[in-house]
């Protein structure tokens, strides 16, 4: 297509939530596909230093020097992690002390009540209003009079710079793109039941009101996106899923289902994959050793490692669910007298004082035995091979001599210390102590006691070489398990599950996921490698029964098996790249320029 793209977002450059991976995983293709792509975001100073490339020889010198003069502050360089597409970045404060007159002019206009919103409200309101300037102004340079331009606004963060384009009756093509409504995240939360209010209201032909909206106090937001959906020229959002949800909460039904992807080609391969996985592996193996063994013997041997990730939100992404499951299997596994064990880990950050000082001391003393072996190992491989050589086998006095098992036998005894205890459920310091999950795996009888089966590692804390405990980044630590868990409630897209199986692990996933929903059609065996929860419109019960079931299944799997579920979960990914969903773009920009056109002739 030759046209003109200007892709806004609070998250461009700028790494808040999913939408700054939907964006820069998008931007290489965006790029092949449009010669003139931008990126718009919000000029920090903080993240500017990691993400973003400073350019001073650009085409807008002299309109962002005009800009200036209205209290605008642009700089243009390259977004480094979006593959160094062009970026605009946007600072607002010369603006902002007009956020009453912008907000009473959006009130007039869109009838959006923002009387009591909060400071990220009226800050996104300025911020977009100063968008929507800067995009106006560069419309209007040569260069760009004459093409055709389309806008993308993701979120109500950027609303107000598509409702500003709109009130200047700019000629631009308007996309507007919802990621989740704020009202269906609302009631997610509050474990309302939003599948069952959408449906009953879709069917009595009703939408959500302001009433409603002011009721979950959300009346400023809800506002805002449905004048976004109503007057863009082409709505789109990331899921059928959320499509029905937008129809209801908002009043529109998308025009396209924009599918969020990966840029599959940046993730490694099945043989670089395969090596790696041995390599993480291993280290979070030599973890588990030392955070359990100190408490009691632990067969590391018959012991797989699943994991769960994601905000803390406990019943919108699962975690309550997962528990429970967890609980049930545990359960299950002491009545089958199972040798098996999973190691469960919860990678879901919270707010701590830092490490669990005696899981620190745990790592300390492993670290003290692997030390010492690995000082031994030279010594002992020569024992070894003098005696083979002298055609005798080697004896222990030969191998291992006093002074080293002396070592060896005071390591036994500070191990020895803490037998006959149960091991930590949480890796770090928590500041809540009445922290729900800890709360809730006690109740379903998960305390890492020594006959439990489901050994449970809750880790809030963002995953980081640097971290002192695990010493992996979140895909490393992915490489190196079997399993990862997903039972969402509510999850617009999902892309844990999908970077989960493009990194050739097995994942679980749900039908009230925009992913899940996706990918269901391509999955037909019992056991997929990509297992889909049954969780819309049938309860909790069902969802966790399966999702016992699959878990049971992958730990009683053999090492081939597992294999052979790896290389399934990478080819299913491979059904989400960006090399063929860019197409849903594309087709939204044409109809965006189709319906524009319409209604400049109209206007």
């Amino acid at each position: 297509m030759d046209a003109v793209v200007f892709e806004v977002s609070n998250e461009v450059a700028h790494k808040v939530g999913g939408i700054h991976a939907v964006i820069a995983s998008k931007a290489p293709q965006m790029k092949k596909n449009f010669k003139d792509y931008y990126a718009v975001g919000p000029y920090d100073a903080k993240t500017m230093l990691i993400e973003f490339e400073p350019v001073q020889d650009h085409p807008f010198h002299t309109v962002f020097r005009q800009l200036a003069e209205q209290g605008i502050k642009c700089v243009y360089g390259k977004w480094i992690p979006a593959g160094k597409v062009n970026c605009i970045l946007v600072d607002p404060a010369g603006v902002r002390s007009q956020t009453n007159e912008i907000k009473t002019k959006m009130w007039e206009e869109y009838r959006i009540d923002s009387l009591y919103s909060s400071d990220l409200f009226n800050d996104m309101m300025v911020w977009g209003k100063a968008v929507g300037i800067v995009i106006e102004k560069i419309m209007q340079m040569d260069e760009f009079r004459g093409r055709q331009v389309v806008c993308q606004f993701h979120e109500w963060l950027a609303g107000s710079a598509m409702l500003h384009l709109k009130s200047v009756n700019s000629r631009a093509a308007l996309v507007f793109t919802t990621h989740a409504t704020t009202m269906g995240r609302t009631m997610a939360e509050r474990n309302e039941d939003l599948v069952g209010t959408v449906r009953d209201g879709l069917k009595a032909g009703k939408t959500a009101t302001v009433e409603m909206a002011k009721s979950y106090g959300i009346e400023s937001i809800h506002t805002l996106e449905v004048a976004c959906a109503r007057n863009a020229d082409v709505f789109t959002t990331v899921s059928g899923i959320v499509a029905e949800e937008a129809k209801y909460v908002l009043g529109r039904y998308p025009d396209v289902l924009t599918l969020n992807g990966l840029a599959i080609e940046t993730y490694p391969s099945m043989e670089e994959l395969s090596i790696a996985h041995k390599q993480f592996w291993k280290k979070i193996r030599h973890f588990i050793l030392a955070y359990f063994s100190p408490y009691y013997p632990l067969d590391i041997d018959d012991s797989l490692y699943f994991f769960s990730a994601g905000r803390y939100e406990l019943h919108n992404k699962g975690f309550d669910m997962l528990i429970d499951a967890m609980g049930r299997l545990n359960d299950k596994l002491k009545k089958e007298k199972s040798k098996k064990t999973a190691v469960v880990f919860l990678w879901v950050p919270r707010k701590a004082k830092g490490e669990n000082p005696e899981v620190l001391d745990n790592i300390s003393m492993f670290e003290s035995i692997d030390d010492e072996v690995m000082e031994n190992l030279d010594k002992i491989k020569e024992h070894i091979i003098e005696s083979v050589c002298s055609g005798k086998l080697p004896t222990k006095a030969a191998v291992f001599d006093e002074p080293f098992l002396y070592d060896l036998k005071q390591m036994i005894a500070r191990i020895r210390t803490k037998r006959d205890r149960s091991a930590p459920l949480c890796a770090m310091d928590l500041d809540d102590q009445n922290d729900f999950i800890i709360k809730l795996l006690k109740e379903k009888g998960l305390d890492n006691a020594e006959d439990d089966r489901i050994k449970v590692i809750y880790y809030p804390t963002y995953l980081s070489p640097a971290d002192g405990l695990i010493g992996l980044n979140y895909n490393e630590a992915v490489m190196g398990c079997h399993l990862g868990i997903f039972p969402s409630y509510y999850e617009p897209w999902g892309y844990t599950p999908l970077e989960t199986a493009a990194l050739a692990v097995p994942a679980v996933t749900t039908d009230q996921a925009g992913f899940g929903e996706f990918i269901k059609e391509h999955v037909k065996e019992d056991h997929p490698a990509i297992y889909i929860l049954e969780r819309k419109g049938k309860g909790d019960e069902v969802a966790t029964r399966q999702l016992v079931d699959y878990m049971h299944f992958i730990l009683n799997t053999t090492r081939k098996e597992r294999v052979n579920k790896k290389i399934e979960a990478k080819r299913l990914s491979e059904l989400a790249d960006w090399q063929s969903l860019i197409k849903n773009y594309l087709s939204a920009y044409m109809l965006a320029i189709k319906n524009a056109s319409s209604r400049n002739k109209d206007g």
